[in-house]
């Protein structure tokens, strides 16, 4: 290394941030203006249901001192204002959705980049061993403050003071900057983005327990303060009481964590981590000699992350039925959820939806692997063998379809133990479980568009994700965005009905997995006649 690159370990970070604006433009573009648009939809949805004092009062009354809301929402503020209602109905979504847009970018900038060679040819050009992750940085925390503009503008459009306002948008800006650090923290410590992912979702469940725990238990109240969760919500933005300086406390970790990451990244050689990986045996399992084989022990590593999630989130969920049915009850808040079923009933249906979500995510994280494989050129390498495309590519989807069965029946049995204790009904595990399990058409569905677009156009293959995210959005926000009907069918999962409430739905299952074969027909025989890579 000369001295110059010694002295300066952010060489080149301008010339790298136009580099990175470029290279992720339609990823900037999609999740800011996909956060944007859904964050000011739930404002307007939000300002029509509850458009005067004594609404707005009724909602208060339904969920303050509530330890079913405030586990899965928080402690809710301020929530007799149009804002704190906003806080409280978003909080779920938007708690997931800004740490994953930063680990998403971070991943895709600095990991990927490295295990696709890239950042050896850019290292090569005299660039400091800091400055990919510098420029990251800079554009994560530049789409990060665009998307808190907006968040701010669209109270401010609703009606609500421009102070609460820019105060919340702030908080969220913290909430993202964190996570911009735990993942760049992420990507010094292991080899791959995947693992990147693995660190910043990881995170975010362990954030999530710990802020649940403190906000319901008075013994257990210190573990919020650990969570940057807890640091969000105590602005408190619109309560009287509104406070600025819990935006330290981001910010400090924020700058720690990146500190951190930049020490480390000048101290590890590229391509590695500090988490060295370890060796295999000399010779590989009889197992390994198939693409099958070969699929499963890759997704092995995932599958456990995946159930440590279902696990947390379905029995999480389920031991609360009991309060959030009590809640739902007693006031107008739950009427749209409940349909005509009993409270607790209601509330455990949109829990077993969650755990459909996060199967289908699973399902297409685990057929998005047939793009890194072939992107890492690995693909090459296995059809060089008399292996044919159907086969290879069928492999990793069986086993991303074996890994959503998994979290399905981990998820809906996890929220059955949880609300069989709650409610005293041990019939609920069976139940949720059944549930759980049926809305596997829909995951199919996910995994079958991810297929297709993996032989069509495997480029946009992440666009996959969009069917997961909106079926998210039907599920938490349909209510309150007051979706049409049309909007609501372009959620696979919405044809299945809420699960166990609804009679299922066997017609639309049966077209749904038609539906999810005849995207896997077309995504295989479509990779079959295109050239590798492309």
């Amino acid at each position: 290394m000369t001295s110059r690159a010694r002295g300066d370990v952010a060489a080149g970070t301008g010339t790298l941030v136009r580099v990175r604006l470029r290279a992720d433009r339609w990823a900037l573009v999609s999740w800011t203006a996909g956060s944007v648009l859904l964050f000011a939809g739930t404002v307007q949805g939000v300002a029509g249901l509850y458009a005067t004092a004594d609404q707005r009062q009724g909602y208060a009354d339904a969920i303050t001192g509530n330890p079913a809301f405030e586990a899965i929402n928080g402690i809710p503020y301020g929530v007799t204002t149009l804002g704190g209602i906003v806080a409280d109905e978003w909080a779920f979504l938007g708690t997931v959705l800004v740490p994953l847009l930063a680990v998403s970018l971070v991943a895709r900038g600095t990991r990927r980049e490295e295990e696709d060679g890239l950042l050896e040819l850019v290292r090569s050009r005299g660039v400091g061993p800091a400055a990919p992750l510098a420029a990251v940085s800079v554009v994560v925390t530049a789409c990060l403050a665009v998307l808190a503009l907006a968040m701010g503008a669209s109270l401010a459009a609703a009606g609500v003071p421009i102070a609460p306002s820019v105060l919340y948008a702030a908080s969220y800006l913290g909430l993202g900057l964190v996570w911009l650090g735990v993942a760049a923290l992420g990507a010094q410590l292991v080899r791959r983005s995947r693992g990147v992912w693995a660190v910043g979702l990881g995170a975010l469940v362990l954030a999530y327990v710990l802020r649940a725990v403190g906000d319901v238990s008075d013994a257990a109240s210190w573990l919020r303060w650990i969570s940057p969760l807890a640091w969000l919500q105590e602005t408190r933005a619109f309560a009287d009481d509104a406070r600025t300086w819990p935006l330290l406390l981001p910010a400090a970790g924020a700058a720690a964590l990146l500190g951190v990451a930049v020490v480390l990244v000048g101290r590890r050689d590229l391509g590695a981590g500090l988490v060295a990986s370890r060796s295999g045996p000399a010779h590989a399992s009889a197992l390994l000699a198939s693409p099958l084989g070969l699929a499963v022990r890759r997704a092995a590593g995932t599958v456990g992350g995946w159930c440590a999630v279902a696990l947390v989130v379905g029995g999480v969920f389920g031991a609360l039925a009991k309060e959030a049915g009590a809640a739902l009850g007693s006031s107008d808040l739950g009427g749209a959820l409940t349909a005509g079923a009993e409270p607790a009933d209601g509330y455990l249906a949109l829990t077993v939806e969650v755990v459909a979500l996060l199967a289908a995510a699973a399902a297409v994280l685990g057929v998005a692997a047939l793009r890194e494989q072939e992107s890492a050129g690995l693909a090459e390498e296995a059809l060089a063998r008399p292996v044919g495309r159907r086969r290879w590519a069928l492999a990793d989807t069986g086993a991303a379809v074996g890994t959503a069965v998994v979290v399905l029946l981990v998820g809906g049995l996890a929220a059955g133990l949880g609300a069989a204790a709650s409610l005293d009904e041990p019939a609920r595990i069976g139940t949720l479980a059944r549930a759980a399990v049926g809305y596997l058409p829909a995951v199919l569905v996910c995994a079958g568009v991810a297929l297709a677009l993996f032989g069509i156009a495997p480029r946009a293959q992440p666009a996959a994700w969009a069917t997961v995210a909106w079926a998210a959005v039907v599920a938490m926000l349909g209510d309150t965005l007051r979706l049409p009907a049309w909007a609501r069918d372009l959620s696979p999962l919405d044809h299945l009905g809420a699960l166990p409430v609804d009679t299922y739905a066997n017609v639309a299952a049966v077209w749904l997995v038609a539906v999810a074969l005849a995207l896997g027909v077309l995504g295989l025989e479509s990779f079959r006649r295109r050239d590798v890579p492309a």
